[in-house]
């Protein structure tokens, strides 16, 4: 699947919690919500490609599955500078949250599978556009009103084992349906 298919299918997730909205009781499963981030990433891609830190934008979706179950399917964009230029990289990443209500501040860790979509020259062979990764992120949301929440997090993702990482921390506000 070509970069473009891999857009489409995320935004496809974001026509599933529509299916939610017709939910009676918000104690049972809470309604979705859809998060824009933006923060720093840092990365170490082993000696195969130039390593960079760079910023990071990105979009996650919170489809509860309980009360504290979430899952996350998210999309980021990976500004890097490294060798005198900038390079983009794509996350695409399908995570499970665990979060604790404590008031309107809610801790949360989680685990998630993904691919890096890797566009360009720069990558370490020419067949490697899509690179499976997997990680972990913890968090705290604090929730402003019923539907506006702030968000801040770190994220840890390995590709080739545990020779490449990339190491996000960022900021962001999250609307509930």
């Amino acid at each position: 699947m070509c970069g473009c298919g891999w857009v489409g299918a995320f935004l496809g997730m974001l026509l599933l919690p529509m299916a939610s909205l017709a939910q009676v009781d918000e104690a049972i499963l809470p309604s979705p919500r859809i998060m824009v981030l933006a923060g720093a990433v840092t990365t170490d891609f082993g000696e195969a490609a130039a390593a960079g830190d760079g910023s990071t934008i990105g979009l996650r979706m919170d489809l509860p599955l309980g009360t504290r179950a979430i899952l996350e399917p998210s999309l980021e964009r990976f500004s890097l500078d490294a060798d005198s230029e900038t390079q983009v990289r794509w996350q695409v990443d399908f995570g499970i949250r665990v979060e604790m209500a404590v008031g309107p501040v809610r801790p949360y860790i989680g685990g998630a599978l993904g691919a890096l979509l890797w566009p360009g020259d720069k990558r370490p062979t020419i067949s490697d556009f899509v690179v499976a990764t997997y990680g972990g992120f913890a968090g705290l949301r604090y929730d402003v009103s019923d539907r506006i929440g702030l968000r801040g997090e770190g994220r840890r993702r390995w590709l080739d084992g545990l020779n490449s990482s990339t190491a996000t921390f960022g900021i962001g506000l999250s609307w509930r349906f």
